[in-house]
C-alpha cells in the first residue's frame, strides 16, 4: 500500500509502520506495556475504507448455539449449517471438554503474556516450519469451497474496559498439511449455481493472504469475476 494521511492530515507510510510493529515480536500486548493509550493509526480505518462493509449486528445473546448433545445428530449438524450460512460464527455447548482443562489453558495463556517480553520473541514467528507460532485465521478458504453459502465474517470483540482484568481469548486452527499437500481446494457446486471461486491449494491460499496482510481479502483474488469484490461483513462479540 502506498504512503497515505493519517488523521491529522501527515503523508505517511501504513506498510512501514506495520513492518516495524510486527518487527517488535511484542504484539498488541508490548503496546499496552509501553504505555501506549491512543490507538495508533496503524490500527484506524479511513471512512472510505470501510465502504460496503455491513455490520450483522450480532450482540453476545445473539450468537447461534450449537448444542453437541442433541439427541439427534442431524439437528446439531442443521445448526452449524444454519449458523455458518448465516452468521459466520457459533457457540459450542456440551462438548465434553473438561472445565479444569479450559481454566488451564486460559492461565497458560495469561502467564505467557505477562511474560518477559524476551521470552515470547524467541518463539514469535510467522515461520510455518516453526512448530510454535502466532498464526492468522483463514476461514475465507471455507467461504470459496463452499461458494459463498458459507461466510467467513471479519468479527472484532470488545475491549475489556477494566485495567485490572485483561480480556484473554485462545484461538485454535485446523489446518490441511499446507507443506506437502498439493491439493486443489474449489467451489463445491450443486448443478444449480455456477462456480464464484477458481480452485487453488492451501500453500497459495496462505501465500496470498500473508503477502496482502490486512490490504484487502484473500476471497477477492480467486474471484472468477474479479470486478466484483466480496462483500465485507462485520460481528461483534
Amino acid at each position: 500500500m502506498p504512503s497515505t494521511e493519517s488523521a491529522a492530515g501527515v503523508a505517511w507510510d501504513r506498510r512501514r509502520e506495520l513492518q516495524a510493529f510486527d518487527d517488535t515480536k511484542a504484539g498488541v500486548k508490548g503496546l499496552v506495556d509501553a504505555g501506549v493509550t491512543a490507538l495508533p493509526p496503524i490500527f484506524r480505518h479511513s471512512p472510505e475504507s470501510l465502504e460496503g462493509i455491513t455490520s450483522s449486528n450480532h450482540v453476545a445473546g445473539a450468537i447461534p448455539t450449537v448444542d453437541l448433545a442433541a439427541p439427534r445428530r442431524e439437528d446439531a449438524v442443521a445448526l452449524v449449517r444454519h449458523a455458518a450460512g448465516t452468521v459466520g460464527f457459533f457457540q459450542v455447548v456440551n462438548h465434553g471438554v473438561p472445565a479444569e482443562l479450559m481454566a488451564g489453558m486460559l492461565e497458560g495463556v495469561r502467564r505467557f503474556n505477562e511474560g518477559p517480553a524476551e521470552a515470547k520473541q524467541a518463539i514469535y514467528s510467522r515461520d510455518q516450519a516453526r512448530k510454535v507460532r502466532f498464526a492468522s485465521n483463514i476461514g475465507d478458504l471455507l467461504q470459496l469451497v463452499s461458494n459463498d453459502q458459507f461466510r467467513s465474517v471479519e468479527h472484532r470483540v470488545l475491549a475489556n474496559k477494566s485495567k485490572d482484568t485483561a480480556r484473554v481469548s485462545v484461538a485454535s486452527f485446523f489446518n490441511t498439511n499446507i507443506e506437502r499437500s498439493t491439493r486443489l481446494y474449489g467451489p463445491i457446486t450443486d448443478g444449480h449455481n455456477p462456480p464464484i471461486y477458481r480452485s487453488v491449494t492451501a500453500r497459495e491460499f496462505i501465500a496470498t493472504f500473508n503477502r496482502i496482510g490486512l490490504d484487502g481479502r484473500s476471497l477477492d483474488h480467486y474471484r472468477l469475476d474479479r470486478d466484483t469484490p466480496t462483500p465485507a461483513v462485520e460481528g461483534c462479540e
